[in-house]
């Protein structure tokens, strides 16, 4: 009877530590999120401008017929068309895009803390060590130099990819939990599938080293044939659920038809990324900088050290372990070879690639990294001065120190605190950039062209005759493509042929009207410099951040 008192005693104070988890989270995470919730003026990255600018043209279709991007609604549809809807939602709610980031910030960084919680404890059978590293690994500003996907306690970060981030310990446990029962790993396919429609350059690298791992990975006394058998039901089962995205991807536009132009496709390609992004050797290299040059990456060798002295000394490593390791090999090798594939299919085909940066893809294998070796920290109880439970609790203490000391080191003056109370100081550009903004939208025709920053498609609801984000996706429509490199060519000539300031700003002005510009909206750098382009070019607005002048025919509102 004691026997029996004792389990339900015992069950009951694991559901208190797990509620009592929950909650923490859930304080966490809301503490975190309202110190980022100060009004409308939270910057946004260049990224998330993307995606509100995207689904500005999905919700108002009609107001942008001139724009060379959202005209077509086909070359931005397949581009997760969920998240773009919880964009607009969110932007209705919350006022603003700015406050619906902020909003995303809690059930993002509440999901990754809770499955990262439960991932570790199931590695490691440490409660306080999971909670320990859930924490930090969810609050901590980790910079990868190509990718940036852990920042998912930062509204600066919050974007696909770091909802993609916080489902993946969630995927990693599933998979351990059901990799010894073969008629449960569909259910992975389908998780990967939804990942997919998450996040498309990540997902495939996640799903392919899992697939073969799992295939791989010592049977447990399951028979091959078995093993075959679910592991084609598995990846079927990721391929219906890809299938709708799939057929996006290759039912594209017209394509480069010869060498020439396959050459441009792919010198946009690298005009459009950063070197990284279409050089594997110089990414390789930006994680060899990561994981041993730079002070934030000092963990990785000091742990790796840890897994060598586990190895020498034959310490008894936990299950997961091996698996964890397993994957992450495979997944490194596929993150590359994805990659080179999708440019080998490009030039093969006369086609644009799929997706130029698969290889962001490699963007978690340093995290990985990083919480595998972690979670092998444990074994190290058996190693004779490390035997008491006090000394390893030191020992992981002392770890995760260091690798947030060093962290917060290789930042400098550029450490980015929890709230965003130092934008104080950007106040006054702010408010004189809504001012601009609502100016723009006062003063000119809801149709206007506009020669300005991208984001004044969503912010102002103007087309933009010409912006360098936008290359990506016309992509999909190779003579738009050109179109847009022509424009990208003969603005890049503009600035190279003069020296002179002014006379390289008059010659822009006369490329703009070639393009049919009605309007510019600029920095106030050039106080002056619209009274030299002729009597057709008049300063309808300014402030001492921005200004907006009308070209041509302007067809500027009667309020005016």
């Amino acid at each position: 009877m004691s026997a029996i008192e004792n389990s339900k005693t015992r069950k009951s104070t694991q559901s208190l530590f797990w509620v009592a988890m929950v909650v923490v989270f859930c304080t966490v995470s809301a503490v975190v999120t309202l110190a980022q919730y100060p009004s409308h003026l939270v910057h946004l990255s260049s990224d998330q401008k993307n995606m509100a600018v995207l689904a500005t043209g999905q919700a108002y279709p009609g107001i942008f017929a001139k724009d060379p991007l959202l005209a077509d609604p086909s070359l931005y549809a397949y581009y997760h068309p969920w998240f773009l809807r919880l964009l607009a939602g969110l932007e209705g709610f919350c006022g603003s895009y700015a406050n619906g980031y902020c909003l995303l910030v809690f059930p993002v960084l509440l999901v990754f803390l809770t499955g990262m919680y439960l991932l570790v404890f199931h590695c490691t059978e440490s409660r306080l060590f999971a909670v320990a590293i859930a924490l930090f690994l969810g609050l901590i500003h980790i910079p990868f130099r190509i990718s940036g996907a852990w920042e998912i306690a930062y509204v600066s970060g919050m974007n696909l990819k770091n909802i993609f981030a916080a489902l993946v310990p969630w995927l990693l446990l599933a998979t351990l939990k059901v990799r010894g029962e073969p008629r449960f790993w569909p259910l992975i396919g389908l998780f990967v599938g939804v990942l997919f429609h998450v996040h498309l350059s990540s997902a495939p690298g996640w799903g392919i080293a899992l697939w073969f791992a799992v295939l791989i990975a010592p049977g447990r006394g399951i028979h091959w044939r078995k093993k075959l058998f679910w592991s084609g039901i598995t990846a079927l089962v990721a391929l219906m659920v890809i299938s709708r995205l799939a057929l996006a991807l290759l039912t594209v536009g017209e394509g480069p038809s010869n060498d020439a132009e396959q050459k441009i496709a792919y010198e946009i390609c690298q005009y459009r990324f950063a070197p990284p992004y279409t050089d594997t050797t110089l990414a390789l290299k930006s994680y060899y900088d990561f994981a041993v040059v730079n002070y934030y990456g000092l963990a990785i060798p000091v742990l790796a050290v840890a897994a060598l002295v586990v190895l020498w000394r034959r310490i008894p490593v936990p299950d997961p372990m091996h698996f964890l390791l397993l994957t992450a090999t495979i997944f490194f090798v596929f993150a590359i070879g994805l990659h080179y594939l999708d440019l080998y299919q490009a030039r093969l085909f006369q086609r644009p690639p799929f997706a130029v940066d698969w290889i962001r893809g490699m963007r978690y294998w340093p995290f990985f990294t990083i919480m595998v070796f972690v979670c092998l920290s444990p074994a190290l109880r058996e190693i004779y001065l490390l035997k008491a439970p006090l000394s390893i609790s030191l020992f992981h203490v002392v770890c995760l120190l260091l690798f947030t000391v060093a962290v917060f080191m290789s930042f400098g003056p550029e450490v980015k605190p929890l709230s965003y109370i130092w934008q104080t100081r950007d106040l006054s550009r702010e408010w004189d950039t809504t001012e601009a903004i609502e100016a723009l939208r006062r003063l000119t025709a809801e149709d206007a062209l506009v020669y300005g920053p991208f984001w004044l498609r969503y912010a102002a609801h103007r087309c933009v005759v010409y912006s360098k984000k936008e290359g990506s996706f016309l992509m999909r429509d190779f003579p738009k493509a050109l179109r847009w490199w022509e424009k990208t060519q003969l603005k890049r000539q503009t600035s190279q042929r003069f020296k002179d300031r002014a006379k390289r700003y008059e010659a822009l002005l006369r490329l703009l009207r070639e393009w049919n510009t009605e309007y510019v909206f600029e920095r106030n750098r050039r106080r002056r410099s619209h009274q030299i382009a002729g009597k057709d070019l008049r300063l309808i607005f300014e402030n001492p951040h921005w200004r907006i002048l009308a070209i041509r025919s302007p067809t500027i509102a009667d309020s005016r």
